[in-house]
């Protein structure tokens, strides 16, 4: 192999081992996507946009994460794990079957669901965080999106 091709491949090869096994986390473009499209039906009800926050981002990928490598699905006390800063805290999750993102169809789901919608349109947050991974649950493959929101 030549050397150039070499050079290029070992980025690549590095990226997929630091992964954890079994699963792989959507980048921050589904992530902004996830967030825009939540930030558009905010505006549309007349609510102003969340700014996105690092810690609420990490805190969504590593709960998503966890239920994947855990196999359980739903919400925990202890699921929101930003800053403490954060006085007002809130989640929305989904599970779907096979790897694409599919943030439309989630969150059509979340504006149908009354707790889901009250979440995401709650006037007491300020900021959002989301996270997406993909990877088997139960045996099969699947995708997980999880989105904290919340207020200084």
């Amino acid at each position: 192999m030549s050397r150039v091709r070499m050079l290029l491949l070992c980025p690549v090869l590095a990226g997929a081992l630091l992964l954890p096994a079994g699963s792989a986390t959507a980048g921050p473009p589904a992530r902004a996507v996830m967030i825009a499209g939540i930030n558009d039906y905010r505006a549309g009800q007349g609510l102003p946009r969340l700014r996105a926050s690092r810690s609420l981002n990490r805190s969504a990928v590593a709960y998503a994460r966890s239920m994947m490598r855990t196999g359980r699905f739903g919400h925990s006390a202890r699921g929101i794990r930003a800053s403490r800063r954060f006085t007002v805290r809130g989640e929305v999750l989904e599970i779907h079957r096979g790897r694409p993102a599919r943030y439309r169809r989630t969150l059509r789901s979340w504006k149908r669901s009354g707790s889901h919608r009250s979440v995401l349109l709650s006037r007491r947050v300020r900021n959002i965080g989301a996270g997406y991974v993909r990877g088997r649950f139960h045996g099969r493959r699947a995708g997980i999106w999880v989105v904290h929101v919340g207020r200084r």
